[in-house]
């Protein structure tokens, strides 16, 4: 009787040990995860403050112009200018066909597509209270009445623009080799200008769309495919925004 007795006690002992451990084991199992997932809340929560503090592509930047969000907006936009080839050797390149070609060889109607699609409104008037938007401008700014300003995209597309032109000097005779005088840039530090705008212009937005590189065995060269779908500030609607601004 009395060895029953203690193996019932030594029984009891060794399941309250279990449960004891089983519960332990559950309590720090379940103080890791939520340790876990505090930890990953916070660097979310940082995340989103740090997204925030700078803004957003589709809701607009803290440097963009700020009156221009209420017209900024998203759509997905396919890419053309892809270069095929052929089985004879053949180069082309597709082509948009319900755009203007803006880098055609050169002519009256190019440089009209240009000027009507591209640059039809260079500038815009400061609102009036640009003051709240940290804008700084001196009285010698203020040309016949008000401030202008651009948005950054429309002064790379006139440096892209006179990369164009200068590709073609035999078409545009006004841009020469005249040396740099005073109150006259030169062509090469002009050229080198938007060159180097158009640099940084590129890698400041970066543009993580996939582009696959296509094995071509005709040509025996992999061949980036740049003809895909991307997303996009809508171009049109902020053309139209600027129209309204002047």
């Amino acid at each position: 009787m009395l060895w029953s007795t203690k193996n019932a006690t030594r029984t009891r002992i060794r399941k309250n040990l279990r449960g004891l451990c089983s519960g332990t084991a559950l309590y720090w199992g379940l103080s890791a995860f939520l340790l876990v997932a505090l930890v990953f809340v916070t660097l979310r929560i940082e995340n989103i403050n740090k997204t925030s503090e700078l803004g957003t592509y589709e809701f607009g930047f803290v440097t963009d112009i700020e009156p221009s969000r209420t017209a900024t907006s998203l759509n997905r936009k396919k890419f053309y200018g892809g270069v095929n080839i052929d089985k004879y050797g053949s180069y082309s390149i597709t082509r948009d066909p319900n755009s203007a070609e803006f880098f055609a060889p050169s002519s009256p109607e190019v440089d009209a597509a240009w000027m009507y699609e591209m640059l039809p409104s260079k500038t815009i008037s400061l609102p009036n209270d640009y003051k709240n938007y940290g804008i700084q401008v001196l009285d010698k700014d203020l040309r016949y009445g008000h401030y202008e300003i651009q948005p950054s995209a429309i002064h790379s597309l006139h440096c892209l623009n006179y990369i164009r032109k200068s590709l073609a000097r035999d078409y545009y005779t006004d841009i020469t080799d005249d040396p740099e005088r005073p109150y006259h840039m030169c062509h090469r530090m002009h050229l080198e200008h938007c060159l180097e705008n158009t640099r940084q212009h590129l890698t400041c937005i970066f543009d993580l769309t996939w582009t696959l590189l296509v094995w071509r065995p005709e040509a025996k060269v992999a061949h980036a495919a740049t003809d895909q779908w991307h997303v996009c500030r809508d171009f049109d609607a902020m053309m139209g925004w600027m129209a309204n601004r002047i």
